[in-house]
């Protein structure tokens, strides 16, 4: 590759980089296949992996990548060996290989940015390979008639790892100096053979598709400025009629607006079938997202000492990529949730007679023509709406009184408000209640919906609806207070119009009767605080004139169903979504925003947004104090106890808090704490755990065992790593542990004011 142009060689590496992804991808999930198989499905799926290694080797070769190229043969003889029954592989050895597939991901995504200390990745190359040979050479059995051939493989291995050893110290010698080709003149030109692609397809780069469908998308609009041309037209036929004398002039003026309306049924079918075209080319099976999660689950068990299966249904089903990247995140959150402190250790399992192996399963089906719903279903513990309420509780979202009041769906719901969880305790991957929060955040934002269904003891399943695809939608254009605004037609049970008479009040709050159901009535200018002098009574065309009926549109978000009583109503028509852009990211109630055929730029509701808000203010004391926090005005100063024999942690942390407004003392060891704890007032205990003396386990056990101080919070930091340390935490009443290794300030400071409100 010394020869070859450095931005030939950039879009090559690029082009490579895309390849082995997806190599990667099939290897892994098929990976995942072969674990959990039966012997007599394996051979297909071990032709899969042989195929997938052998092409990936080939395109390392291609760049001269000599890592890549050398595991993918390392890996040959593995696999090459398990379908002549010549290897049987253990859970270990699944490690190693899941481990080995890490390495090639990483590998990969520095291949166009080598790493700086070629030594250091030297070294972890070798390791890496020197994990395979010992896979074989502690795996293949040593008797019977295939040792001989068993022999061989372990040399090839061998041969293999020497020859990758001597090419990554070339190319630590030669320190990537492309610039010197004096020897070029004596090196034989390797021949490249480039891949071969189906006649039907062509690798295209995302961003150039999306930039297509962008510009396709902009046309919309001016299609929707012929049409207002046309409307215009028309109400200026309709004004010449009456004059006999401009019978000219009408005459030109018909002939001009049949031939704009022509147009714009022409210009309409060229963009619909323009854009549906580039949609279905940025469109890609659910299956390019979801094949990366039985391999994070399985990682994710791993580390929980928990064991846990992943099934997933309709993956063939496509969406548009951009949905699938917005929401990766949302989804490892549940699924981690649902591993974490959804699925119970093998033996608590086994005690409520279910399987030792958790199951989570994930499934994609059409909604209709303009959604899919994924459905995320566990068979864990499920979640105990009375364990909800009492968070909310603590966090100052609900009354003490509210607590036996709501009913179990009410105290589901409020999983989703911010700094609210069920987990006993924080770690770094839950417990800080702000996940779900963000998870629906992020749903609203595309225009879809989640909602949650559990059972104790049998497990929990999340149902998200969302669009097929980002671009367009249906909407329905209403009029309030001389404003207009957009209701997205997926949140809309009906356009319905209502005699005054027939609204009713109901402890207060004004309702409606809609199919036989009692729901509340909200007035839209309200819920947007828009000041509207008298509310008016005037019906869009389709509705009568009469003063006896109010326009109002019944919205729904799952189950729930709030009826906003508007000014005027328009029509429904397809709506062009914009984005806020970052200075505005969120808005309350607003998701975005559409420019109309006269150019007016107008608002898109969020409708989950009103219905919280309906809500919030029909119970009078609800409010979203986004998790808690600190005030500086008239909040009396945290006083905060830290626990540590470490000196320099000790000063460590003494500094940050103080740092952050808060009285610190510190203490050297448990006993030396408990005493201060016994004489002194504190808010809230930060604690090491191994400690001489006594330990920060002990120190939290005898602080919940203290009437005084069972309800003060403790939160362990720590050098301890260990699962069983851990639960250990939980066991004793911690609030919160952090390990030293992954330490982080901000989530330090976030989890006490959490703690200490």
């Amino acid at each position: 590759m010394k020869n070859v142009d450095d931005r030939i060689l950039a879009k090559l590496l690029g082009t490579f980089q895309e390849e082995a992804e997806e190599h990667l991808k099939k290897i892994t999930s098929s990976l995942m296949n072969l674990e959990k198989g039966d012997k007599n499905s394996a051979t297909p799926v071990l032709e899969i992996i042989l195929r997938e290694l052998h092409s990936l080797k080939g395109a390392a070769n291609t760049i001269n990548e000599a890592r890549i190229e050398s595991i993918c043969q390392a890996l040959e003889s593995v696999f090459i060996a398990i379908k002549s029954d010549k290897l049987n592989l253990s859970s270990n050895s699944y490690d190693i290989l899941y481990k080995t597939l890490s390495y090639l991901e990483q590998i990969n995504q520095t291949v166009a940015n080598p790493v700086k200390d070629e030594r250091e990745g030297s070294k972890d190359h070798l390791e890496i390979l020197n994990l395979i040979t010992r896979l074989t050479s502690s795996e293949i059995s040593d008797q019977g008639p295939g040792h001989q051939a068993d022999h061989k493989i372990r040399q090839k291995l061998e041969k293999a790892r020497d020859k990758t050893t001597e090419k990554v110290r070339l190319i630590t010698v030669a320190g990537g100096n492309s610039g010197n080709n004096n020897d070029s003149r004596n090196t034989p030109q390797k021949h490249v053979e480039m891949p071969e692609h189906s006649s039907k397809t062509v690798r295209i780069a995302v961003s150039r598709l999306l930039s297509i469908l962008l510009q396709a998308e902009e046309m919309r609009a001016i299609g929707l400025g012929i049409q207002q041309r046309a409307l215009e037209l028309r109400e200026l036929e309709e004004l010449l009629k009456s004059r006999e004398t401009e019978k000219a002039v009408q005459d030109r003026v018909s002939r001009l607006r049949k031939a704009t309306e022509g147009e714009y049924r022409s210009c309409r079918t060229m963009l619909n079938t323009l854009l549906d075209d580039m949609r279905k080319a940025v469109m890609c099976p659910c299956s390019s997202l979801l094949e990366i999660f039985p391999k994070l689950v399985r990682d994710l068990s791993h580390d929980l000492g928990k064991k846990i299966d992943v099934i997933i249904e309709g993956g063939d089903i496509e969406i548009d990529r951009r949905i699938l990247e917005e929401v990766k995140d949302s989804f490892i959150h549940l699924l981690r949730n649902a591993a974490d402190h959804g699925i119970e250790p093998e033996g608590i399992r086994l005690k409520k007679g279910k399987p030792a192996i958790g199951t989570i399963k994930i499934t994609v089906s059409p909604k209709n023509e303009d959604a899919v719903e994924f459905l995320i279903k566990d068979d864990g513990a499920g979640i105990v709406p009375l364990r909800v309420a009492t968070s909310a509780y603590k966090t100052g979202l609900i009354s003490k009184e509210q607590i036996n009041q709501i009913n179990a769906e009410q105290a589901i719901q409020l999983m989703f408000k911010s700094g609210i969880s069920t987990a006993p305790l924080i770690t770094e991957l839950s417990g800080r209640g702000l996940g779900l929060a963000i998870v629906q955040e992020k749903i609203d934002a595309l225009g879809g919906t989640i909602k949650v269904e559990t059972t104790p003891d049998q497990g929990t399943s999340f149902r998200i609806q969302l669009p097929l695809s980002f671009s367009t939608f249906r909407g329905v254009l209403v009029d309030v207070a001389d404003q207009k605004f957009v209701f997205p037609a997926a949140n809309i049970e009906r356009v319905y119009r209502q005699k005054e008479s027939d609204i009713k009040t109901v402890e207060g709050k004004d309702t409606i009767v809609f199919e036989n159901r009692t729901i509340s009535l909200a007035s839209l200018s309200a819920s947007l605080k828009i000041p509207q002098k008298k509310p008016t009574v005037r019906q869009g065309q389709s509705f009568s004139e009469s003063n006896q009926y109010f326009p109002m549109v019944i919205s729904k978000v799952g189950e729930k169903r709030v009826a906003f009583l508007v000014d005027r109503i328009w029509n429904d028509q397809d709506i062009l979504v914009k984005k806020l852009g970052p200075q505005l990211k969120r808005v309350r109630n607003i998701a975005g925003a559409t420019i109309l055929g006269d150019g007016q730029v107008v608002p898109i509701l969020n409708v989950n947004d009103l219905m919280v808000g309906v809500s919030e203010a029909s119970s009078g004391n609800i409010v979203d104090n986004g998790g808690g926090g600190i005030s500086d005005e008239g909040t009396k100063i945290k006083s905060i106890l830290v626990v540590e024999d470490n000196v320099t942690s000790r000063t460590l942390l003494k500094n940050i808090l103080e740092s952050e407004g808060y009285m610190v003392k510190t203490a050297k060891d448990g006993l030396e704490a408990f005493s201060a704890l016994r004489t002194e007032n504190f808010d809230l205990v930060v604690s090491d755990i191994d400690m001489p003396g006594m330990n920060g386990l002990d120190l939290t056990a005898k602080i919940r065992a203290d009437k005084h101080l069972s309800e003060l919070p403790v939160i362990l930091v720590t050098a301890n790593e260990a699962r069983e340390t851990k639960e250990k935490g939980i066991e004793v009443g911690a609030n919160a542990y952090i390990v030293k290794s992954r330490f982080d300030q901000t989530n330090l400071l976030e989890i006490i004011r959490r703690l200490a409100a």
